[in-house]
């Protein structure tokens, strides 16, 4: 009985379009140049990427700056996760934030009407990794590369690995 009360009190049309209506966030870009020292590189694309698609919804792309240790980034999506996103890339990644300090935004952060984005893009000179470069590298990383026996054990990659930052 309460509910036939309650719905003869409420029309049901209004109930219907309330059930119905989509809530559509208006999508924008927004354009940043990055300085620091660890953004032009292929471990800070890929969190971006990782930021941008994964974590925020966001469509995007990296490229390097006009600048040394400058990356350009258009990013793609809703005005609170564009400004979360470039939140966060002023903090940068925490493993690279502790080696190379925290990203600079150069200037002010330009936003504007979508580009229809999609996904994201990467620019070859930072998300290419040349296997021949890593490979001739110097130093206890490069040895374990030459091992003959195909398997590195743990603690060969941990010693390795300190020998290599010490």
């Amino acid at each position: 009985m309460l509910c036939t009360l309650a719905a003869a009190l409420i029309p049901q049309h209004r109930v219907m379009q309330q059930r119905h209506r989509v809530m559509r966030m208006a999508v924008e870009s927004a354009e940043f140049t990055l300085k620091g020292e660890t953004v032009a590189t292929a471990f800070f694309a890929n969190q971006c990427r990782r930021e941008m698609t994964q974590f925020r919804g966001l469509a995007g792309s990296i490229k390097p700056g006009a600048e040394p240790k400058t990356v350009s980034i258009i990013a793609e999506g809703e005005r609170k996760k564009l400004e979360s996103f470039v939140g966060w890339c002023q903090r940068g990644p925490p493993d690279l934030a502790l080696e190379g300090g925290k990203p600079q935004i150069v200037g002010d952060v330009a936003y504007g009407a979508a580009r229809n984005m999609q996904g994201f893009a990467c620019d070859d000179s930072l998300c290419d990794v040349d296997m021949v470069e890593a490979a001739a590298a110097e130093g206890p990383a490069r040895a374990l590369l030459e091992r003959d026996d195909d398997e590195i054990t743990e603690e060969d990659l941990i010693a390795g690995l300190i020998d290599e930052l010490s």
